[in-house]
């Protein structure tokens, strides 16, 4: 019975269907646990890698108009149209 209304809760909390809350609450605790460390830890260097590359571009300006300018040319070219019309007298 606590199980069923644990189901339900995780289908309803976390949006999962019957065969993944199924799935969660059949898997070993210590596994779960390890899984989500690993996870946890790896998002938290990936996130320390941002944070240092981003400080590293706020200390220079000249950093953060290079930045500018490639995002600048990269959005351009990714909505790049050739002309359709002719500009002057031919």
């Amino acid at each position: 019975m606590m199980l069923l209304k644990l189901k339900d809760k995780l289908i309803k909390d976390f949006k999962l269907n019957e065969e993944q809350a199924t799935y969660i609450l059949d898997m070993p605790l210590r596994r779960l646990t390890k899984m989500s460390k690993i996870e946890l830890e790896t998002e938290q260097k990936e996130l320390k890698a941002v944070i240092a590359e981003l400080t590293k571009l706020l200390k220079s300006e000249d950093a953060i108009k290079a930045q500018v300018s490639a995002e600048l040319t990269a959005v351009g070219k990714s909505f790049a149209t050739a002309r359709r019309t002719r500009i002057g007298a031919a």
